[in-house]
């Protein structure tokens, strides 16, 4: 296929190791026929017209993940141009889900910890904090690029964390080994969750040990579901309001809430 005869309504196999895509433009005859011929690209299709993304579906140019296996019984289809993938990828718990951890260990804190606003905040930015890895991708225009790498390893939030707790005590005053503790506790809490959410895309977990080891780990027994967003960096926010992470968001509300709920009834029982 020559690329320079492609025009608006022109449909592009999108593929790497892992997936392939189809890049739309304003097309939506285009799309249904592909999506047909393709058994796992059917579902999806069905999928996003009953979701959010289906008003910038048609709108704009977009990048829906496909399975680059061809359905069952089809040979697959040569004579279709191939270029490198933007992925719409799946993993790890929301924020929502990370800083409800965060709010857990501030209020676990001891009653003789004095806590804040200001602690409180910072607990949960270190709760949060590993997620940091999606700006780095952002200026190449895919955010994706990078997540979960070297700031979901264990080395990475106990640095953060005694780094932010020597900086802590700076602006506020107190110990920082305490300090330290509380934000490194708030960083393993981040990395513990996405170890127990469902991860779809290879290596799947994290990378616990690094720099000792590249090996990633994944929990055997998966609480949390995954979150379903695309790799490009002007739809990636936009990308994230849909009906799947909504039911994300509700499967940690409906385990983490609960822990929450149990920690405040503890302390106020403890102080009557």
């Amino acid at each position: 296929m020559d690329f320079g005869t492609l025009n608006a309504q022109s449909l592009i196999i999108v593929e790497n190791d892992h997936f392939s895509a189809v890049f739309v433009h304003e097309s939506n005859n285009c799309v249904q026929n592909q999506a047909e011929r393709n058994w796992i690209g059917r579902v999806i299709f069905n999928f996003l017209l009953r979701t959010r993304v289906r008003k910038y579906f048609f709108a704009r140019q977009i990048f829906i993940k496909l399975s680059n296996s061809p359905r069952p019984g089809v040979a697959a289809d040569n004579n279709i141009a191939h270029v490198p993938a933007t992925e719409n990828l799946h993993l790890m718990p929301t924020p929502i889900g990370h800083a409800l951890a965060g709010a857990i260990i501030y209020k676990s804190l001891p009653t003789t910890q004095k806590t804040t606003a200001a602690l409180l905040i910072a607990v949960l930015f270190f709760a949060l904090l590993p997620d940091v890895d999606f700006l780095f991708g952002f200026p190449v225009g895919d955010p994706n690029r990078c997540h979960h790498y070297f700031t979901h390893s264990l080395f990475f939030v106990l640095v953060a964390g005694v780094a932010g707790g020597i900086i802590y005590v700076k602006l506020r005053g107190g110990r920082s080994l305490i300090y330290s503790a509380i934000f490194a506790s708030a960083g393993i809490s981040h990395v513990i969750l996405d170890l127990l959410a469902v991860d779809k895309r290879a290596p799947f977990g994290c990378p616990v040990f690094w720099p000792f080891s590249n090996k990633y780990f994944i929990s055997p027994v998966l609480l949390f579901s995954d979150v379903s967003r695309v790799s490009d960096s002007r739809l990636f926010l936009q990308s994230l309001f849909n009906r799947h992470n909504l039911a994300t968001v509700g499967v940690e509300l409906l385990v983490l809430t609960p822990i929450l709920i149990y920690i405040l009834w503890r302390k106020r029982n403890h102080r009557v």
